[in-house]
This record gives structure tokens, C-alpha cells and sequence, in this order.
């Protein structure tokens, strides 16, 4: 089996998940880097300041395409999760998949085509058979889509309205954006693309889905990419279309931080100081309460019978120290425990007790 690296950035899939990322975030985590916290052993605000160059990125490239978007509001179901519903957005199945790095390489008619397969494919391996027209009464069959969703799954496959016409050019549009400041990455992901030429990727712990995939399918070729936006450390899909092709893809920053440990010389003033605002009977009486759940100023001090000018001296210094974390909810501050800064502090003990070395 051949494995190839791809070294180039894929504008359309980034493009994709830049779409999918603005319409189911908030605009103030627009700075946010695709990252899962609670897998590593570094603060946010460490991070951040060392990855600064892609927080300034992301957050440009973020902001611009919302003002895309929002020039073509009609398009936003197709990229929208519906979490309370269980409905998984339209183009799911296109996103991450084995896409050519740009838009540019398909014909309108061609990229449609490709949607219009991979639509198929994934629709009968949940079980939705004799899909052939995409005719409405097909498409409404589909009950894992809502009735807004199917309708609007009609109109872009059959082009009703100039759906797909608007579509394809959003994307265009949306690639754009990312391309117009690329060059703040192409650095810096060389320097990153020789650093990982001698990683075996198929070794890696995280792999063992994909290397039972390989176990079970005769594989002529598996191409591997990383994936600027993507927060997943690894993803996989195989393309049948002419021969079982697998596609890697990675997540940059998951994949570039997956050996970080915390050192216990660096963050021993951090930690000193965090530990020692919790030495405090009545801070650590507070932990202890929000434990159970958020609460406001107030109630807090009710619980512990003491004045909220106290408690807002306590809950200010914890907030201060990442300890706890605040949210305005209505005319009420609600505080909670920030979960993130426990893990470190306990990867921390850990690694002064020896079991953070262990292997």
C-alpha cells in the first residue's frame, strides 16, 4: 500500500468547515483555536500566545466569512447542526471528505456530480435505498432530516431556484477568503509538514480504527493531510469511486500538540499561586459548593453565611486565578468551576508524584 503525504493546503475542505464553524459558533469564539482542552496539559492562554499567528488567523478569516454568510442567509441550513433535534447538517458527508484542493478543479456540473454521489453512497449505508431522481417524494423519505432540511436538500440538488448556482459560487467566494491570507500559514506549516516526515503515522495510538480499516479493506493508496480547522487528532474515509483509496486527515494543532506535557519547572509559580488561593477555608468552601453546580454571587453567600462583599472579593480572586469561570446571565453573574484549569492542576500534581512520566 502506497502512503503519500499532501502537503498542500485544501481550500475547499477548509472552506467547508469554515462554513460549518460560523454557522454553528458564536461570534465571540471566533479567536478560538480548534482545540480540546481537556487533552492537553496547557492552558488556553499558553495556547494562545504561542500559536498566536493562527489565533490572528482564524479569527480574520472567521469574521470575514460571516459577512459572507450573511449575504447568503439562505444557505446557512446547510452548514447548521440541529443538535436538539439529532440532525446532523446537510453537507455533513461532504466535509472531510477527498475533495481536489480547490474548488477551481470542478465544473459546476462536475462538484454537483460528486455531491450528488457521495449523497447516495452515504444515504444507503444509513439505510435510504432507490435513490435515483432526487425527486421530492425520494427526499422526503428521509426522515434524518427535518422537513426544512429535506426541502432544502431538493432545491440544491435539482438547482431549484438557482440554489446550486448560488451555492457553488458561496464556496468560490468562501475559499477566497482563506486564500487572501495564506500566507500567514505557509510558513509556518512547511516548517511543520518537514518536521512530521519521519512520524510513522499509521504507529500512533489514536490510529486503531484506521489501522483495523486497512486490516479489513485491500487498500491501493491512503493519502494523508492535515487539516488547519480541523479539532479531531485523526479522521478517515475511503473512496470507491474507481479503486478503495483511503484519505488521512489530521488535525494541525491536535496533532502538533499531542506530545505536550506539562513541565513542573515552568508552572510552578502558576501553580503556586493557584494552589494558594485555594488554601483559603472559605475560597475552598466555595469549590466545594460549585461543585454541584453554577450559582450567583448571592447564593453563594447565603449557602455560607457570608456577606456578598466578601464573596465577591473571593469569587473575583478565583476568577482571576482561571480557577472559576463567570457568565452574565440576565442581571445576575453566575460563577462555576473552570474544569480545564483542574485538569492542569491535577496533571501538575501527577507529574510531581512521578505518575505523569509514567508510559
Amino acid at each position: 500500500m502506497q502512503l503519500n503525504l499532501q502537503s498542500r493546503i485544501n481550500y475547499l475542505n477548509e472552506a467547508l468547515i469554515l462554513a460549518t464553524y460560523i454557522c454553528n459558533t458564536d461570534p465571540s469564539n471566533d479567536s478560538v483555536l480548534p482545540i480540546d482542552y481537556k487533552k492537553i496539559t496547557f492552558s488556553k492562554l499558553e495556547i494562545d500566545r504561542k500559536y498566536q499567528w493562527l489565533v490572528s488567523f482564524l479569527s480574520v478569516v472567521r469574521a470575514e466569512a460571516r459577512v459572507l454568510l450573511d449575504s447568503h442567509s439562505e444557505l446557512k441550513i446547510l452548514f447548521q447542526r440541529y443538535d436538539n433535534e439529532c440532525v446532523p447538517e446537510i453537507l455533513n458527508f461532504l466535509t472531510f471528505s477527498n475533495l481536489k484542493q480547490s474548488i477551481e478543479y470542478y465544473s459546476q456540473n462536475e462538484l454537483l456530480e460528486k455531491i450528488k454521489k457521495s449523497f447516495i453512497i452515504n444515504m444507503e449505508s444509513l439505510g435510504f435505498t432507490n435513490i435515483t431522481s432526487f425527486s421530492f417524494d425520494e427526499l422526503d423519505r428521509m426522515t434524518i432530516f427535518n422537513e426544512q432540511q429535506r426541502y432544502m436538500i431538493y432545491k440544491l440538488l435539482n438547482n431549484i431556484n438557482d440554489t446550486y448556482d448560488i451555492f457553488y459560487k458561496f464556496l468560490s467566494s468562501m475559499e477566497s477568503i482563506f486564500k487572501s491570507r495564506d500566507k500567514i500559514l505557509i510558513e509556518e506549516l512547511g516548517i511543520f509538514y518537514n518536521s512530521i516526515k519521519g512520524v510513522d503515522i499509521l504507529s500512533l495510538d489514536s490510529t486503531d480504527a484506521l489501522n483495523n480499516i486497512i486490516e479489513n479493506h485491500k487498500l491501493d493508496n491512503l493519502e494523508y493531510t492535515f487539516f488547519i480547522q480541523f479539532p479531531q487528532p485523526i479522521g478517515f474515509s475511503l473512496s470507491i469511486e474507481d479503486q478503495l483509496t483511503g484519505f488521512l486527515f489530521i488535525g494541525f494543532l491536535p496533532f502538533l500538540l499531542r506530545e505536550n506535557s506539562i513541565s513542573v519547572e515552568e508552572n510552578k509559580n502558576e501553580m503556586a499561586s493557584k494552589f494558594l488561593a485555594l488554601s483559603d477555608p472559605t475560597r475552598f468552601n466555595i469549590i466545594i459548593l460549585l461543585s454541584k453546580g453554577s450559582m450567583y454571587g448571592r447564593e453563594i453567600a447565603e449557602k455560607l453565611t457570608i456577606s456578598t462583599g466578601t464573596i465577591s472579593h473571593h469569587l473575583s480572586l478565583l476568577v482571576k486565578e482561571g480557577i472559576l469561570e463567570s457568565e452574565a446571565k440576565g442581571k445576575r453573574i453566575y460563577y462555576k468551576i473552570n474544569q480545564i484549569e483542574f485538569d492542569r492542576m491535577s496533571q501538575f500534581i501527577n507529574h510531581i508524584g512521578g505518575r505523569g512520566n509514567e508510559k
